[in-house]
């Protein structure tokens, strides 16, 4: 199943906002997810829709500080679906916007429009897409 999710910088992406109750993004998105922690210090498990292609990251007091998105999920950002553009395409894109975006050896991270970009084989071939795309909240990165 693929589903649209409109990224509005550090507020939302599509119906999840950012600060919304577990149980509320739950109720959106159905209840065919895996809960589990990321590491053994993650005080929040998180959830994943695999259908949907999208993680969804809680932070205390369990409420929504991050969404990924991987395929088959759409996450659209000024009328591009991210997962559609290679890394170097998505490289031009948010320079363009961003002059202060962080470039890492396997991710692009705009602070200006909370959205990152993980990108672990653009060394070896900036044609393929981001494995995944995350939009995230205020303090996801600190």
């Amino acid at each position: 199943m693929t589903m649209k999710f409109n990224i509005k910088s550090y507020s939302s992406a599509g119906p999840i906002k950012f600060g919304m109750r577990q149980s509320e993004v739950r109720d959106l998105l159905g209840t065919n997810y895996k809960s589990f922690k990321r590491t053994p210090a993650s005080e929040y498990p998180c959830d994943y829709f695999k259908s949907l292609g999208v993680f969804v990251y809680y932070k205390n007091p369990g409420v929504v500080e991050a969404i990924e998105f991987a395929v088959p999920a759409e996450p659209i950002f000024e009328s591009e679906n991210l997962l559609n553009l290679s890394y170097e395409d998505l490289l031009v894109f948010f320079q363009m916007k961003d002059a202060n975006l962080e470039i890492e050896p396997d991710s692009l991270i705009s602070f200006l429009f909370g959205i990152s970009a993980y990108t672990p084989n653009a060394d070896e071939n900036p044609q393929l897409p981001a494995e995944s795309i995350i939009a995230f909240g205020n303090g996801y990165y600190d």
